[in-house]
């Protein structure tokens, strides 16, 4: 739900995870914008993530830092490979859902394979194999923290009863895969 992701979001930031600290140049570039012939309210595109690393980043509940270079003319911008986006429209044209992090290619970019934050963590020096490692417990506590009982908690997948009524009407006609 959008509280969740606003609560997550506060949450990476007031635990250490800012990204415009820490990559106070971050942009992204989109191309090949096009329409999803299955879905005439889905746009699909390619994105590319692009930034230096300049400012510390810690990786909230893992003690883990990620420091910029000491010597600042060691510090090179990144950009990460494409990676597959979507945006899912109303028709009064409000943005109700994005997907992200679907990888294009694994061999070209900063992201080393990974798409979305891990991406971005990646680009800025978190070793993949720290992903790679911890994506079965990683997943677990995604699927455990949408039973947080806290309203602040941080859910990382909202509970089914506050998802909104589009989400349930497009799992109704078939169109949600999951959940």
């Amino acid at each position: 739900s959008k509280r969740d992701f606003i609560n997550l979001m506060k949450y990476y930031r007031y635990n250490g995870l800012d990204l415009a600290s820490a990559i106070p140049d971050l942009s992204v570039s989109y191309e090949g914008w096009h329409q999803d012939p299955h879905d005439p309210w889905r746009i699909w595109t390619v994105a590319r993530y692009s930034g230096t690393h300049t400012g510390t980043a810690r990786l909230p509940g893992s003690g883990l830092k990620l420091s910029p270079c000491s010597d600042p003319s060691e510090r090179k911008k990144f950009t990460t490979g494409p990676e597959l986006q979507s945006f899912l429209w109303t028709p009064n044209k409000k943005l109700i859902w994005q997907t992200v992090g679907y990888v294009g290619d694994d061999n070209t970019g900063s992201n080393q394979r990974h798409g979305s934050l891990d991406g971005l963590l990646v680009s800025m020096g978190l070793p993949p194999l720290y992903l790679e490692t911890s994506e079965p417990l990683r997943s677990v506590q995604s699927w455990f923290s949408q039973f947080q009982l806290s309203e602040d908690a941080p859910k990382f997948r909202s509970s089914y009863s506050d998802l909104p009524q589009w989400w349930h009407e497009r799992k109704n006609l078939g169109l949600n895969v999951h959940r």
